[in-house]
């Protein structure tokens, strides 16, 4: 049914996180699968800088739409800043030449579509195992990396 990115649900889609404001048939619909403390990071096609606001990356499937959500929660005003219907067309990869930071990019295989993100979690030894399940839940099919030319 196309790409993930395709289908995505902009930030004119927030609504509130604050279960009291939520009727339960709501909040029951769904059982997150995942979730980790990340910030945006901004990308002007050269250089990406840190959004500073902090983040929750939660990815979920709906039970009634059988869709998986890719969901960024702006903490500190509590509502959901992103939501992208995901399927085995993105993953998650850590940027390893960064090496003041823990930053991650959201990759897609369908199309340029690259969304950078940086752990918010105070523990580090968890990175790995977050970007592993994330990456099984949605059955990511990362491409193989090409060997350098010689």
């Amino acid at each position: 049914f196309g790409s993930s990115h395709l289908l995505a649900k902009g930030p004119q889609r927030s609504r509130s996180l604050g279960y009291g404001d939520v009727p339960a048939a709501i909040t029951s619909c769904w059982a997150s699968a995942l979730e980790f403390k990340a910030g945006r990071m901004d990308w002007d096609g050269k250089k990406v800088t840190a959004d500073k606001r902090k983040g929750k990356v939660v990815l979920f499937t709906s039970e009634e739409e059988q869709l998986t959500h890719f969901q960024w929660h702006d903490r500190e005003k509590n509502e959901i800043a992103l939501d992208l219907i995901v399927i085995n067309d993105a993953y998650f990869e850590k940027i390893e030449k960064v090496k003041d930071g823990r930053v991650y990019l959201l990759r897609f295989t369908s199309s340029d579509k690259k969304l950078f993100f940086w752990m918010q979690e105070t523990k580090t030894e968890g990175d790995e195992d977050f970007i592993k399940k994330f990456n099984e839940t949605i059955d990511a099919k990362i491409p193989e990396k090409k060997a350098p030319e010689v």
